[in-house]
Order: C-alpha cells, then structure tokens, then sequence
C-alpha cells in the first residue's frame, strides 16, 4: 500500500499522499480520472457526468432507516434527473460527510439496486390504468415511498390530482430521449420510445463493497466476486498492533452468510452481529457493479 501511496504521490494532481489524511473522494477520482483515463459511468438526463453519485436530497423526517434505494429515487425525482444510460458501476457517496455529520443514524446498503424506473429510456406504467406513464409527481412519490406508485398517463394525472388534498402537487413531464438496445443493455442515445413495448426487464445493480468510518479510521466491506452467492470479507488495516515495532496489522476474516445477516437486519437491527451494526451504521461509500456489464 506504501508503494501505491508513492506512485500516486508521484503523479502531482493530489500531494501528501505517502503522509497525509485523503479523503475517498480525492483518492477515487486521482485513480480513475488521472491514472485509469475511465470515462465518467454516470451520465445524467442533465447532461452532467461524474464517477461518482452523491445522495443529496432533503432529508425526509419519516425515514428512519432508509435504504440506498429509497434515497436513490428520492434524490433523482428531487433534482428531476435520470441516468441517461445503464452505468457499468455504481460509486454512491451516502448522506454524510467524514466523521461530522450525518443526514441519517443508519443507513441500509441495498443488496440490490433497482435502475429501472430511474432510466431516461424505461416506459413507465400508469399506476392507474397501466398506459405508458406520461408524468412523474415527487410529491405523490413523497407520501407513498415508491416511484412506481407515482407515475400517471396524460388523464390519469389530470383526474388524480383534481382531488383537494392534491391538487397543489406539480406533476412533471416524462421526457423520453433515449432507447435501450434490449440484447446489449446498453442505453444510447436516440429517438423517444413509442407505447407498443413497455419494458418489464428488470435493470439492477450488485452491491460489491461497502467503505465505512466511525472517527478517523477507515475499514471495507467487500464481495469476493460479483455474483450473489460470493463470500464477503471484511478488511481492517488496522486490526492489531505489533509491541515491537508498533506497526499496525492488517487482518481480513469473513462475513459468514453475509446477504442473509444483512437483509434481516433491516427487519430486526437489535439482534444483528456487531459488523453488520457497523455497516449500516458507518457506511459512507457504497460500490455496486453492473452484472451484465463486466467487459467494462
């Protein structure tokens, strides 16, 4: 790891590296922007890409213990932004910032993360009538947590919000400006999608690591390859301290039955293992793979 450390430092665009505090940030673009040459895997409805996605919608008060997944959606209706293409990867910064703040005690790494409603290209169903969606509306995806439950065709949205408790809602136009090659799953730029084939595949992402801190000291969660049925592991560079030499031990052990022990934490957190504690509670950097995308 020193030896990166000088490599890196060697570079110039981020200095102190071999004996100063970076953040995951700085590190994460220095490797990917100036020594991988990576194209950003994040391009936006708005045009704007970036190697990493930042969750910075409001906090909502009623959210106790959301999910990567909740805050995903929240954050591209909030900001009125989709992916204008399926990333190769995922690199999602979570709702806090270092050791002094964060927007939420806990927060639950999905497993998986569902895209597919959040595509420029995906047809969108009426959640009344089942018609090609024309609108999207936050403040009914606000109330009911779910973007499926906020999506309207033309009529639809007109009759659903004459109603007076919702009738001050804002329902936003569906633009449509790309289509998605079906065998490639490669979404590219190209004509608006017409009525006649709603899409019904499904486009999820793989969580593949999860980077938390609690002070200063960071630790990794990570899969030992990218299927579901990987064994997961969890890094400490700083597990012990040799007497002699007060260097620092790096030990790495298994998270035995990781996926299982993480989704019943979400239903039961008072009786799940420490680590798994320490995930939800200290996530900072959650890292999910395309699985249908690994030539990148």
């Amino acid at each position: 790891m020193h030896g990166l450390r000088k490599l890196l430092d060697d570079i110039g665009s981020v200095q102190g590296l071999r004996g100063e505090e970076k953040d995951p940030e700085e590190f994460l673009n220095l490797l990917l922007v100036d020594v991988l040459n990576a194209e950003p895997p994040i391009l936006l409805s708005n045009n704007s890409d970036s190697h990493l996605f930042h969750l910075l919608a409001d906090k909502d008060y009623n959210f106790k213990f959301p999910t990567v997944q909740e805050l995903l959606e929240r954050n591209c209706l909030q900001e009125a932004f989709k992916f204008a293409k399926i990333p190769p990867y995922l690199i999602v910064h979570l709702p806090r910032f270092g050791k002094d703040f964060k927007m939420y005690d806990m927060v639950f790494p999905s497993p998986e993360l569902d895209i597919t409603e959040l595509l420029s290209g995906t047809k969108q169903r009426c959640v009344v009538c089942s018609k090609l969606a024309a609108h999207e509306c936050y403040e009914c995806y606000k109330e009911q947590n779910k973007i499926s439950l906020a999506s309207f065709c033309e009529d639809c949205a007109k009759e659903y919000h004459q109603h007076e408790q919702r009738n001050h809602h804002k329902p936003r136009h569906i633009n449509r400006t790309v289509k998605q090659d079906r065998r490639s799953k490669v979404v590219e730029r190209g004509e608006n999608l017409d009525e006649e084939c709603i899409q019904d595949a499904k486009c999820e992402l793989r969580l593949a690591a999860v980077l938390c801190i609690e002070t200063s000291h960071y630790v990794t969660f990570v899969a030992s390859n990218t299927t579901k049925k990987a064994r997961w592991l969890f890094f400490d560079s700083m597990a012990d301290r040799e007497d002699t030499t007060n260097s620092n031990i790096p030990k790495v052990r298994e998270v035995v039955d990781f996926r299982k022990k993480l989704v019943d934490a979400y239903d039961d957190m008072k009786t799940s293992p420490d680590l798994i504690r320490r995930l939800v509670k200290d996530g900072y950097i959650c890292f999910y793979i395309n699985p249908d995308a690994r030539s990148y």
